[in-house]
């Protein structure tokens, strides 16, 4: 049997969420796959922290030793205390390098040491989930890109929610021109970049023609501008309600710093839309003809690129991109990567 930890399983749809939850699937059908979902994780906050830390330190060699499970996956970048082949670590970014001051000391502290131990523990493989991440952590860790494997995640609205009613996946590109918006989903963290698309929005020709920013997810501080009526902010959506917005949607964008992957520009293309985003790290991966702008991060550039979403010949552009970005990051590759990986025999075929 496989383990996987069942604590990432429980999150809301965090990009992080959704991967484990992919890597979950792949393996069920191969009934491989062993989920454990500790007791503490109903505790307060504080003893949940702690618990969650010790859990994945020392769980995993008790996983494969005593109750002989074949091996352990950590969906996230925590490294287990035991240096084997058998354990695949997960690292979706190395962004708390380049935003230390995002995160608090002892966050700082643990992520160091994770990466301590995943330079010492030359066993354990890691899957990254793009070729940039990937070279970011050969380049920046001296680790052997041989022990590295790029595997994306794909396309799969059941990572949404999966009891959503089928009449609600059908792909539209129409909106009414009265509730026209560009959809951006992410959070407050700087390297989303948040403050730069707000300026650059107001700046665009989009208002002006009756096109709305709508922010989905949860932005801790103040941001600029937002008692402008061509701006409105979403928080706690539920799953549900995230599709309909995909649905509704005009377009969507995402002009981030650092991406280790970049699930939204994924999820428009799932859903049929227009989506612009800047082309650096691992967005770069989106760049299937290496035709888009590399550096569209400051108001200005981002500002000059939303325009091109009132442009059809633009407009039809990316819709044929995000045609070829579903079909490029799909299940059956996901599967089939896991599955060489861990060297999980396919099921016979009744």
């Amino acid at each position: 049997m496989i383990h996987i930890s069942g604590h990432y399983l429980t999150r809301r749809t965090s990009g992080l969420s959704r991967y484990a939850s992919q890597i979950a699937a792949a393996l069920a059908q191969y009934g491989l796959v062993s989920i454990h979902l500790p007791a503490f994780l109903k505790a307060n906050p504080a003893v949940r922290k702690i618990s969650l830390v010790l859990f994945e330190a020392f769980y995993p060699a008790f996983a494969l030793t005593l109750e002989r499970q074949s091996k352990y996956i950590s969906p996230a970048f925590s490294v287990p205390l035991y240096n084997s082949d058998r354990v695949v670590v997960v690292v979706h970014d190395l962004a708390f390098l380049d935003f230390p001051e995002c995160y608090s000391r002892l966050e700082r502290v643990y992520y160091r040491y994770n990466l301590f131990l995943l330079k010492q523990f030359s066993k354990i493989r890691i899957v990254a989930p793009s070729a940039f991440v990937k070279s970011d952590i050969n380049e920046r860790l001296g680790i052997s890109a041989d022990r590295i494997s790029v595997i994306s995640p794909y396309a799969s609205i059941e990572t949404l929610h999966s009891n959503i009613e089928s009449e609600t996946l059908e792909k539209t590109s129409e909106t009414n021109d009265e509730t026209r918006y560009i959809l951006l989903v992410s959070n407050g963290h700087p390297r989303k970049n948040i403050e730069a698309t707000i300026l650059g929005f107001k700046s665009s020709a989009l208002p002006g023609n009756n096109v709305k920013l709508l922010l989905v997810g949860t932005f801790e501080k103040q941001l600029p501008l937002l008692d402008d009526v061509s701006i409105e902010v979403r928080s706690d959506v539920s799953d549900e309600e995230l599709v309909k917005l995909y649905k509704g949607a005009y377009g969507s964008a995402l002009f981030s710093l650092n991406e280790g992957f970049g699930i939204p520009v994924l999820e428009a293309a799932m859903f049929g839309i227009p989506c612009v985003h800047s082309n650096v790290t691992g967005l770069h991966s989106f760049d299937l003809d290496g035709n888009l702008p590399k550096n569209v991060i400051s108001p200005e550039d981002i500002s000059a690129q939303l325009n091109t979403m009132l442009e059809q010949d633009s407009r039809n552009y990316y819709l044929s991109i995000g045609e070829r970005i579903e079909g490029t990051f799909n299940q059956e590759v996901f599967d089939e990567s896991w599955r060489e990986l861990l060297r999980v025999r396919r099921l016979k075929q009744s």
